[in-house]
């Protein structure tokens, strides 16, 4: 399972749905939750979690994408299986896997030290933990 360790910076709640924005370094992370921990405030230090298989590849940029979480990635590694091709990238301090088909990571032409963007939608992204406040991003 990927992590980021993001801080909190709103939380907007419409009756049960909230959406939660949080800051790692210069980039901001939207997800949406229906349910969420009564400690989490604004400022809480947290670790999100993403499933490989919820994290989508572009080679180039995009102009307008209902996916607002963009992440600035370099490819590190790429596994090729008969089917699955699994993908590690190294965003900022975090190591990160993506699983995608072996058609798509063949017809991507992926390869290591290539520069990659991580398309996450907002559903895709959970509170793994919160962390104490004298835990460092």
């Amino acid at each position: 399972m990927n992590s980021i360790k993001t801080q909190i910076t709103s939380i907007s709640t419409l009756n049960n749905l909230n959406i939660i924005e949080s800051k790692t370094h210069n980039d901001t992370l939207t997800m949406m939750s229906l349910d969420l921990p009564e400690s989490l405030k604004k400022d809480s230090l947290v670790k999100l979690a993403i499933k490989p298989t919820n994290i989508m590849l572009a080679k180039e940029k995009i102009g307008a994408f209902s996916c607002e979480n963009r992440l600035e990635a370099k490819i590190i590694n790429i596994e090729k299986g008969e089917l699955l091709c699994s993908i590690t990238v190294e965003y900022l301090q975090s190591t990160l896997e993506a699983i995608i088909t072996l058609n798509a990571a063949n017809s991507m032409q992926l390869k290591v030290n290539e520069d990659i963007t991580l398309l996450i939608k907002a559903s895709d992204i959970y509170i793994k933990e919160i962390l104490s406040a004298g835990e460092l991003l």
